[in-house]
C-alpha cells in the first residue's frame, strides 16, 4: 500500500534530523540532499520546516545546519521512559536488526556471568542465537567476551581463575593463555567476533557498554549461522555494532542515573 504524501514527508523530515551525529554535528545542504537521495530543493523545503519549529538551526556564515536546541525539551521525558539498560538499548537494538537480518543482543553483567536482558529477533526461519534470560559464561561468544575484556584486569583474574572454564562449543577457548591473548585482541580492537564459541555452526559481534567509570556494563552485538555471516558479512556489520555501543555508552556517561544500580555496582567490580 503506497504512504499518504504527508506521511512520507514526515518520515524524510526525521531522516534529516537522524543523519546529525556526534562525528557530523554540522550539514550543508547539498550534503543533506545527497545522503538521502533528495532533490536540494527538497531538501531545502525540509531542512526550512524544521528550522521554522526549532529542530534545526542555520549558521549564517557557514550555512550549515545543526539540530536546534528546542530537542532538548524531549530529554526529560526520554530519560523517564529510560530508566534502564533495557529500555535505553530497544531502538539500538532494532536498528542493528533491520540493518542486519539477524537477530541483536543486549547482555547486561550478572557476577561471574552475562545474561541477555533484551533482543530483537532476526525475521529468519533459521536462528542460531541466545534466549532473552538466558545466561552465558564470559569466557564464551562475542557478547559475554566484550564485557569481560572491559573489566578491571584484578576482576578478570578472579574470573578466570575461579573454576574450570567450560567448552560449550567447538569454538570454546578453555586455555587461559588462549583466552588472555582473545581479550587483549578485543582490547585492541575495541569488539568482538567469534565462531562456534558458544553454539556449533554460529557466530557473532558484539561491542561493549561502557558505563561512567570506563568498565563494561553489558554489551550489544548480533549473532546468526556462520552460511550467513560470512567473514565479508561479520566485517561489513562491524562498524554498526561498535557505533551501537560507543552511542549506548555515550549516553551513560552522561546519565549514569538511567542504568540499574545493580548494573552500576558490578561494572565497578564488586561481584
Amino acid at each position: 500500500m503506497d504512504r499518504p504524501p504527508a506521511i512520507g514527508s514526515l518520515r524524510k523530515g526525521i531522516e534529516v534530523l537522524f543523519l546529525f551525529s556526534e562525528a557530523e554535528p554540522a550539514l550543508r545542504l547539498g550534503e543533506i540532499a545527497e545522503r538521502l537521495r533528495l532533490p536540494k530543493s527538497t531538501a531545502s523545503r525540509f531542512a526550512s520546516t524544521l528550522r521554522e519549529v526549532g529542530l534545526l538551526t542555520q549558521d549564517r556564515a557557514t550555512r550549515r545546519y545543526q539540530l536546534g536546541t528546542r530537542l532538548l525539551a524531549l530529554q526529560p521525558a526520554l530519560l523517564r521512559a529510560a530508566r534502564d539498560l533495557p529500555a535505553l538499548a530497544r531502538p539500538f537494538l532494532r536498528s542493528l536488526a533491520e540493518e542486519s537480518g539477524e537477530t541483536a543482543h543486549l547482555t547486561e553483567r550478572r557476577g561471574q556471568v552475562g545474561i541477555i536482558t533484551e533482543l530483537v529477533e532476526s525475521p529468519h526461519v533459521l536462528r542460531m542465537a541466545p534466549r532473552r534470560g538466558q545466561t552465558v559464561p564470559l569466557h564464551a561468544g562475542a557478547l559475554a567476551r566484550t564485557i569481560l575484556a572491559f573489566l578491571p584486569p584484578a576482576e578478570i583474574e578472579r574470573i578466570l581463575r575461579r573454576r574450570p572454564l567450560e567448552r560449550l562449543a567447538p569454538g570454546t577457548p578453555v586455555a587461559l593463555s588462549t583466552l588472555r591473548s582473545a581479550l587483549a585482541e578485543v582490547r585492541r580492537l575495541g569488539y568482538a567476533v567469534t565462531l562456534e564459541e558458544i553454539n556449533a555452526g554460529a557466530c557473532g559481534v558484539a561491542a561493549p557498554i561502557l558505563g561512567a567509570d570506563g568498565w563494561a556494563v553489558g554489551s550489544i552485538g548480533l549473532s546468526g549461522p556462520l552460511s550467513r555471516l560470512t567473514a565479508e558479512r561479520r566485517r561489513e556489520l562491524v562498524d554498526p555494532v561498535c557505533r551501537a555501543g560507543r552511542e549506548l555508552s555515550q549516553l551513560i556517561r552522561h546519565h549514569p542515573e538511567i542504568v540499574a544500580a545493580p548494573v552500576r555496582a558490578l561494572s565497578a567490580g564488586r561481584p
